[in-house]
């Protein structure tokens, strides 16, 4: 596995993912090597048939050191071939290149659509553009987290793209939502401009009304956005930011808030949505395709949730102050988007869709 800072994950969805893939893939007997980086990785293997390899954290390169860990790791497996190599996200993939000039099979998964984030400049815009061609031309199989990336994928390239979607541990059927006292809105994520967390906030603020909105989650360490959000929200008392939650943590404020709200412009596949999902708490999201489609509202089965104008931070307020004052529907919203998240999310299900792709490149060796 190359792509994600390390195990145990502890940054964002594509660590989450290696992270749930690799342990079902090691109990099933194969054996995983998962590269890493030096200051994200767990001090040994986190479980049997696991090989966590750290590597030098290139910090000193700002803007680049993804791509030198990925090249160092795809290096090192050049100097001891494993059977295959699966590279996770847009820059790490484009080294299914050095896979392929060294004859090792790799396959390649897109997590997102990294080249449109808004924090990368024109230069580095260019060089995740051809990542992304360098991926699907030197990967022996493309994969997608969502029906609508895959969908996109293969309309800009002419490839096939398999979906593997995200999965979900489903606990116990939670708690429905409470409907007396001030709600509590919940946004989980990364602090980065994509993630709409202005959007949220000044439409929150707009607001007249006893809610409290927590904000959990971790900024990213290249700008200042999430000193900007702060800085946004202050003076209005019922506004809290969490800072990173742990499982345990996220799970409690999870059963206790009203309604999770995910602004986002642009995603892949959002695991803190699907987690809320599994909670059985009901979902505001921003239209995007693939917020539609994990929801359901696409057509594709039952909407599990209420959207709004991605970026329309009227809009926005106004389903925000409508839902808050007819809360008897987030009942059966919650519990719509639970069973969505039962039968469209499993990891289990997502491992052997992996098991039958592994399983055909090595086979055809084409």
């Amino acid at each position: 596995m190359i792509g994600q800072r390390g195990v145990p994950a502890s940054y964002g969805g594509v660590e989450k993912h290696v992270e749930e893939v690799s342990r079902r893939l090691c109990q099933r007997g194969h054996e995983v090597r998962i590269f890493g980086r030096s200051g994200y990785c767990a001090t040994s293997a986190p479980w049997p048939g696991a090989q966590l390899t750290p590597l030098r954290n290139w910090g000193g390169l700002p803007g680049w050191s993804t791509a030198a860990h990925c090249v160092e790791a795809s290096l090192a497996c050049l100097a001891d071939p494993p059977d295959l190599i699966h590279f996770h996200a847009t820059g790490p993939a484009s080294c299914a290149w050095l896979a392929r000039l060294g004859s090792i099979p790799s396959v390649v998964t897109f997590h997102g659509r990294d080249w449109m984030r808004r924090r990368w400049g024109a230069v580095a815009r260019t060089a995740l553009r051809a990542s992304e061609a360098l991926a699907v031309t030197g990967a022996r199989r493309v994969i997608a987290v969502s029906e609508p990336l895959a969908g996109s994928l293969e309309k800009r390239w002419k490839v096939p793209v398999h979906c593997v979607p995200n999965g979900v541990e489903l606990g116990p059927p939670p708690p429905p939502s409470r409907q007396d006292g001030p709600p509590t809105l919940l946004f989980v994520g990364r602090l980065v401009e994509e993630k709409g967390v202005h959007h949220l906030i000044r439409a929150f603020r707009s607001l007249d009304a006893s809610a409290r909105l927590w904000i959990a989650g971790p900024g990213d360490g290249r700008d200042h956005y999430a000193k900007r959000m702060r800085d946004l929200a202050a003076g209005d008392r019922r506004i809290q930011f969490l800072g990173t939650l742990d499982p345990e943590e996220r799970d409690r404020r999870l059963a206790e808030c009203t309604l999770f709200v995910l602004p986002s412009e642009l995603e892949g596949m959002s695991l803190a949505m699907i987690e809320a999902m599994a909670a059985g708490r009901a979902i505001l999201a921003s239209d995007i395709a693939e917020n539609r489609w994990l929801l359901g509202t696409d057509g594709t089965g039952t909407a599990a949730g209420f959207l709004f104008r991605s970026g329309d931070e009227e809009d926005l307020a106004r389903q925000l102050q409508e839902i808050l004052e007819h809360r008897v529907i987030l009942r059966a919203a919650g519990w719509a988007a639970r069973d969505r998240a039962c039968k469209l999310l499993d990891w289990d299900r997502s491992v052997d869709s992996l098991e039958e792709i592994y399983s055909g490149v090595l086979e055809d060796g084409t």
